[in-house]
């Protein structure tokens, strides 16, 4: 009996070591199963008559600097035009001076000293023609080419030129094992009844809204590299240490790029689109997917996400984060790493697939924004409620300078702290009264805002128009009254 009974001893312990090791082989499948990544599907373009990026990228490694070809098509769609302007948002770091953050922020970002980024034109012809340009504006911002286009005509323009990247801490510009292109381009300012809005880069905020458009890119990125984009990103060929890959993008207000090496990337479906997270802490990337997902399907309760993809890249930006169409970068460092990246993901939505004016209405997207991350907050990471809804009351009770207000413009901010405290947070609480007063139904008349400004460029009236089909009258002078009264009516 006891040679049988250890013979059952030995059978048992034999089950419990298979457990264990079962056990320990799914978690392991839990960390490093979903590594890798996976083509998403091709991008739907559902918002037809859009102008055509095509770009062939070629990177050179040691300078840190890009050689592009690119022809953009456009077709005009209004009234006859002299010109076409073009946004040039790199030339804002040729100088120490015009680099986009504040002073606190600047060591941080760039900590081997200042780099300074730009880009210089090779050629620009229209139709394959020599035509007259020139580069103007604030930080030589704008580049203007003349042409008398007439209604329904379309043109496209080619250009080659060098883009510099800045040696940046931030989520533009490139280091050891990280390139992080995003505004590299020339891209067309916003087209209002004939005239042109270009804007130059701001010291603070997200300043560039553009016009959507499709994007078709060949980017040659050297072996090894992994990318994480704007749309949808697939390897092609690889040859003599280099990869080329095809990059499409279709109703995108940007395209950004980031070429990185090494650390992990974990993948979800959420509704038909994938969601990506790449990092270096498997752990925190791990974390970061579920904390996404589940905020992403709140915000999808407000208009499904119409992109194949959503990429999110975490690292130490010093920082300087970024909420692109279809690609985030997240400093790793965020003090509240899950309500910030609520705002981020917002921002897809509000500033993304739907536009606002950058310099004039800013709140459009800023309050909208974290509005709607507080709400998804409070569904999705409770933990991170309490702590964010501190935030919002200090930033409501705290004196501002200059007079600042909800409705103030970008260019009147010289720091991020304010414009931060101002459009996001206290235009976030205006929002909460105005949900308050609305009886709880402001996430729906957000849902048919978004729906009715998907792809364009909405403002103050837009947002008031679907307020009024709720049918609770006319809000105009209590939106007013409130937004001026920096966060609480009266």
């Amino acid at each position: 009996m006891k040679r049988i009974d250890n013979k059952r001893r030995l059978a048992a312990l034999v089950v419990l070591l298979l457990a264990v090791a079962g056990a320990l082989i799914a978690f392991v499948a839990y960390l490093f199963a979903h590594s890798g990544k996976s083509d998403a599907p091709a991008p739907v373009d559902a918002h037809p008559g859009d102008p055509t990026y095509e770009m062939e990228i070629t990177p050179y490694y040691a300078e840190g600097a890009l050689y592009v070809r690119q022809t953009v098509t456009f077709q005009n769609g209004g009234q006859p035009l002299d010109r076409l302007v073009f946004c040039l948002p790199l030339n804002a770091y040729r100088r120490a001076v015009t680099a986009p953050m504040d002073a606190d922020a600047f060591d941080a970002a760039f900590p081997e000293a200042y780099a300074p980024g730009g880009i210089e034109f090779t050629s620009i012809t229209l139709d394959g023609r020599s035509v007259e340009w020139g580069v103007s504006g604030t930080s030589e911002a704008i580049l203007t080419v003349l042409a008398e286009i007439a209604p329904g005509q379309q043109v496209s323009v080619g250009m080659e030129y060098h883009a510099l990247l800045p040696e940046f801490a931030g989520a533009d510009g490139f280091d050891d094992g990280e390139w992080r292109m995003s505004g590299f381009y020339p891209c067309l300012a916003q087209l209002d009844g004939g005239e042109w809005r270009a804007y130059a880069p701001a010291y603070v905020g997200q300043y560039m809204c553009a016009p959507v458009g499709d994007y078709g890119i060949t980017l040659h990125a050297p072996s090894g590299f992994d990318i994480a984009a704007t749309g949808s990103a697939a390897a092609q060929e690889s040859d003599d240490g280099w990869t080329t890959w095809r990059i499409e993008a279709r109703d995108a207000r940007e395209v950004s790029i980031v070429m990185r090496r090494g650390g992990c990337v974990y993948e979800r479906e959420v509704n038909g689109a994938h969601l990506r997270v790449y990092g270096r802490d498997r752990l925190r990337a791990r974390q970061a997917l579920d904390t996404a997902a589940a905020l992403m399907e709140c915000m999808n309760a407000i208009l499904p996400y119409p992109y194949p993809a959503l990429e999110i890249v975490i690292g130490d930006y010093a920082g300087r984060d970024l909420s692109a169409t279809g690609l985030i970068l997240m400093d790793a460092t965020a003090p509240d790493f899950d309500a910030q990246l609520a705002y981020l993901i917002a921002r897809q939505w509000w500033g993304g697939i739907v536009g606002c004016d950058p310099a004039e209405e800013p709140w459009l997207s800023e309050a909208l924004a974290q509005f709607s991350a507080l709400d998804c907050v409070r569904a999705a990471v409770p933990r991170s409620y309490t702590a964010l809804r501190e935030v919002i009351d200090s930033a409501v009770s705290m004196t501002l300078p200059g007079g600042l207000n909800v409705e103030t413009g970008s260019a009147a901010f010289t720091a991020q702290s304010d414009y931060d405290n101002v459009l996001r947070y206290r235009g976030a609480a205006v929002l909460e009264l105005l949900d308050e007063a609305l009886d709880g139904r402001l996430p729906d008349v957000l849902s048919d805002y978004a729906r009715e400004r998907a792809y364009g460029m909405a403002t103050r009236d837009d947002l008031l128009a679907a307020l009024s089909r709720d049918g609770s009258g006319d809000w105009s002078a209590w939106l007013s009254e409130t937004l001026q009264g920096i966060g609480r009516a009266g």
